[in-house]
């Protein structure tokens, strides 16, 4: 069997970070159980913490094209907001694993994931990928691929019915600006 990362280099996260309660372990427990506690809850918070970070970055994809509204070029927001969600991420796994850590029940055996809530997930998240992202969907409709006329005619046909409304409006407005004759002469 092929030894995965987490087996060539040790962990060492917990024992830096939360000497006290390593070390209180390490007297309780062997030290292969801590080393395969802190591998199980390292590897179940990356998986999560991956997770939700792909769902941000699709959340933030969904939106890209607002930017050019702003008056700000979305490519380069895009990669403005990614990187530092990239460093959040990091920073989010690190603190959920110290967090599991210190709260987990840590047997000779072990952990039991089930009871702790570090089971993963039974199936796999999947989506769709748009390798045009930035591209602004209205703008696409309205001026792509010859559909500006049809864009401008839908926008006229939106506001036909409103014409004969405008039209009385505007001489209702004119009537009721001029003075009645006859009074206050």
């Amino acid at each position: 069997m092929k030894a995965g990362v987490l087996d060539k280099e040790p962990l060492t996260l917990l024992a830096s970070q939360a000497p006290e309660r390593y070390n209180q372990l390490l007297r309780a427990v062997h030290e292969e159980i801590l080393k395969q506690v802190e591998k199980q809850i390292t590897l179940f918070y990356i998986d999560q913490c991956w997770t939700d970070h792909l769902e941000y970055i699709s959340y933030i994809k969904e939106g890209i094209h607002l930017w050019e509204v702003a008056g700000k070029d979305p490519l380069v927001e895009f990669g403005k907001m990614i990187i530092k969600a990239f460093d959040d991420l990091l920073q989010r796994i690190h603190r959920s694993i110290l967090a599991a850590f210190e709260r987990v029940n840590i047997t000779g055996s072990g952990i039991d994931p089930e009871r702790e809530g570090l089971l993963g997930p039974t199936s796999t998240w999947t989506y769709l990928v748009n390798d045009s992202f930035f591209e602004n969907p209205l703008r696409r409709t309205i001026i792509g691929s010859n559909a500006f006329g049809v864009g401008a005619a839908l926008v006229i046909l939106q506001y036909l019915p409103l014409l004969p409304f405008l039209i009385i409006g505007k001489f209702i407005r004119r009537l009721l600006k001029k003075k009645p004759h006859g009074l206050g002469d």
